[in-house]
C-alpha cells in the first residue's frame, strides 16, 4: 500500500467524519448549581468540557511563566530600541540646527542676506505649482457620485431586518432544548413577601415560556418554584438542560441569508 493510498483513505475518512458531524445533532450541556456554571459539548462520540477550564499542570504553569518572562524581555528591548532611535533623531536634529546656524553666520559675514535667495526660490516654486495646477483645473475634475437617497437606505434596512428575522426563526426552530430542570427557591423577609414573590415569579415564568415555546422546542423534566415561608430550606437555584442542533442546517440557513442579502443588493 503506497503513501498516496494511505493519504487518500485518510482524507476520505476525514470527509466522512466532517459530514457526519455536520449532519448529526451536536449537543451542548449547561448546568448551574450553587453558583457554579459547567458547560460541556458533545460532537459525534467525542465530549469535552468548555467551562470551567481545567486546572493547569505545573509544567503548563512553568511554560506560562517562561512566556511571560520572554514577553517582558522583548518589551524592554523594544523600549530600549525606541529610546535609542529617539536619541539618534534628536542628535541629528541638533547637528542640523548647528549646521544651519553656522551657514547663516557665514552668509552674514559675507554680507549677503540669508533669506533673499530662499524667498526667490520659494516664489519660483509657487509659480511653477500654479502653472501646473492651472491645466488640471481647466480640464475639470470628475463629478462626485450622487448620494443615495433615503428611500434606498430604507429599502436596504427593510431587507436586512426581514432576512435577519427569517434567519432567527429558522435557527430557533432548529434548536431543541431537552431535559430542562429548573428549580428556584423563593425566600422573602416575611411569609407575605414570599407569597407575593412566588406569584410574581410564576406569572413572569409562564409568560416567558409561552413566548419561547412558540419558536423553540422545549422539553421539561422538572420545573419548580419552592416557596420557603419558614426559612428552613437550603440550597440555591438549579438550572440544567441539553441544547441540540444540526450544524449543517444552521450553516445552510446562514449562507442562504447572505445570498438573499446579496440578491437584494443590500451590500
Amino acid at each position: 500500500m503506497g503513501a498516496l493510498t494511505v493519504l487518500g483513505w485518510a482524507l476520505a475518512l476525514f470527509l466522512v467524519l466532517a459530514l457526519a458531524a455536520l449532519a448529526l445533532p451536536a449537543c451542548l450541556s449547561l448546568d448551574w448549581r450553587a453558583g457554579q456554571l459547567t458547560v460541556r459539548a458533545r460532537l459525534l462520540c467525542f465530549g469535552f468540557r468548555l467551562w470551567p477550564p481545567r486546572p493547569k499542570t505545573p509544567r503548563q504553569l512553568a511554560r506560562q511563566a517562561q512566556r511571560k518572562t520572554a514577553r517582558a524581555g522583548k518589551k524592554e528591548r523594544k523600549q530600549a530600541e525606541k529610546a535609542e532611535k529617539q536619541r539618534r533623531k534628536a542628535e541629528k536634529a541638533r547637528q542640523k540646527a548647528e549646521r544651519t546656524r553656522a551657514a547663516a553666520k557665514s552668509e552674514k559675514a559675507a554680507g549677503a542676506p540669508p533669506s533673499a535667495d530662499k524667498s526667490e526660490e520659494k516664489g519660483k516654486a509657487a509659480g511653477a505649482k500654479g502653472t501646473e495646477k492651472a491645466p488640471a483645473g481647466a480640464k475639470g475634475g470628475k463629478k462626485a457620485a450622487p448620494k443615495k437617497g433615503l428611500a434606498e437606505n430604507l429599502r436596504r434596512l427593510s431587507c436586512l431586518v426581514s432576512r435577519a428575522g427569517w434567519l432567527g426563526k429558522k435557527l430557533l426552530r432548529e434548536v431543541k432544548v431537552r431535559h430542562i430542570v429548573l428549580v428556584v427557591p423563593v425566600r422573602g423577609e416575611t411569609a407575605a413577601v414570599t407569597a407575593w414573590q412566588y406569584g410574581g415569579l410564576w406569572a413572569g415564568l409562564s409568560a416567558s415560556l409561552g413566548i419561547l415555546q412558540r419558536g423553540m422546542d422545549l422539553r421539561f423534566d422538572r420545573l419548580e418554584l419552592l416557596p420557603d415561608f419558614a426559612g428552613l430550606q437550603e440550597g440555591g437555584e438549579v438550572l440544567s438542560c441539553k441544547i441540540q442542533a444540526r450544524l449543517i442546517i444552521m450553516i445552510a440557513a446562514g449562507l442562504y441569508t447572505l445570498y438573499g442579502l446579496y440578491r437584494d443588493r443590500v451590500f
